[in-house]
């Protein structure tokens, strides 16, 4: 019994050293890249692009898409969504393995502009770091739209503006419902949901989306109903 007790206080220590030190490596980067790299330099210059779209010029039905589907909580989190947090932490455990992160948008803006996509601890504590930070610095829309026009649609478009041209020759604020679904959907997989390549497993990904729209309340069913048959059919 003894040696349990040892083994049980060794294995404590452990586990707070390991976590002593993935903080503070995490918290050295984050510092690194507010101070060094600049957090507000490189998101303002972003902001102040010409091809930059506010979220007022951006269909409305991608905004709730996105939102619905990537991180229903983001208008009332701090940029850390602890109960998605807690029950991706639950899912790791359970498969012994990196299944999902629980990110949110604000989180993934953090690691699209700043970091690799490593799955490591120390860049998941440098991630909630930068999160927590932008949130102080702007509001939910600014760091909506600048998640939007950032992030990888696939067939070489970053950002809602290109992607919307690219695939649809349309101002992002002119996109049909259908059309805001399957762009909404592109960034979980850009390569594998290529709308020239790949357009069955677009198809299987907005179905996704229009049921997270569904269960957030966001749209009505019938409506989901009506959204995917247009996107089955093709949209030319």
């Amino acid at each position: 019994m003894k040696h349990l007790k040892r083994i049980l206080i060794i294995m404590m220590f452990f586990m707070i050293g390991m976590v002593g030190k993935v903080t503070i490596v995490g918290y050295v980067n984050y510092a690194y890249i507010l101070n060094d790299i600049g957090l507000e330099k490189t998101i303002d210059a972003i902001m102040d692009k010409e091809d930059y779209v506010t979220v007022n010029n951006i269909s409305d039905t991608l905004l709730t898409a996105v939102v619905a589907t990537e991180d229903k909580r983001f208008y009332t989190h701090d940029g850390v969504d602890y109960i998605s947090l807690s029950r991706a932490l639950l899912i790791n455990i359970k498969s012994m393995s990196y299944k999902t992160g629980g990110s949110t948008i604000t989180q993934q803006l953090a690691k699209n502009l700043f970091l690799s996509f490593d799955k490591t601890l120390e860049r998941k504590v440098t991630e909630y770091f930068l999160a927590r930070k932008i949130e102080t610095i702007y509001d939910k829309d600014e760091i909506l739209a600048v998640y939007l026009n950032v992030i990888n649609y696939g067939e070489g478009c970053f950002g809602i503006s290109a992607a919307s041209v690219h695939y649809f020759n349309k101002l992002p604020i002119n996109l049909s419902d259908a059309e805001s679904v399957l762009l909404s959907g592109l960034p979980q997989s850009p390569v594998n949901l290529s709308l020239s390549k790949y357009y069955g497993n677009a198809i299987v990904r907005s179905e996704v989306v229009l049921a997270s729209m569904v269960n957030n309340k966001a749209i009505e069913e019938e409506v989901a109903d009506q959204i995917i048959a247009e996107i089955k059919e093709g949209i030319n």
